[in-house]
């Protein structure tokens, strides 16, 4: 079992000092430093699970890159852009994290595009402006802010 384990810690290491890659997306050198950093700190003693966490956040920059989408709703380049700087402000060194904020910042701004058809239209705009108002870069707390409104 040592034997085992010494070989994945070495192979690991490897992998590791390698740095994360992929054929999904171009890592900058930039890009590639945040993840090693991220992921030596997470696992500063096992390089086996470093080299699986590099592996990791090189499938959330893809989905970063992409920039935030959803077949529900459009989203127009500048909330692209507000969500896009929202998520990296959260969580500046874990694309994992920046995609899934992008993905909860959709959820949150197509429910704020689809009004339910028991709610009158000047009902719902009063209360998405007032979640706008507190919630101003932040879909996701808008909608939640709206859904509060009408339990």
């Amino acid at each position: 079992m040592q034997a085992y384990c010494l070989r994945n810690q070495i192979e690991g290491y490897a992998a590791a000092a390698r740095g994360p890659a992929s054929p999904m997306v171009e890592v900058t050198e930039e890009e590639a430093a945040l993840i090693s950093q991220h992921c030596t700190g997470q696992w500063p003693d096992d390089y086996e699970m470093q080299a699986y966490c590099q592996r990791q956040p090189v499938e959330g920059l893809a989905a970063v890159k992409r920039g935030p989408w959803s077949p529900l709703v459009e989203v127009t380049p500048e909330e692209a852009w507000v969500i896009s700087q929202h998520c990296a402000g959260q969580w500046p060194d874990d694309f994992e994290m920046q995609a899934y904020c992008q993905r909860q910042q959709v959820e949150g701004l197509a429910f704020l595009r689809n009004r339910p058809s028991s709610v009158s239209v000047s009902t719902w705009d009063r209360s998405v402006r007032a979640c706008e108002l507190e919630w101003r870069d932040d879909f996701e707390m808008q909608a939640y802010c709206v859904r509060r409104a009408f339990d």
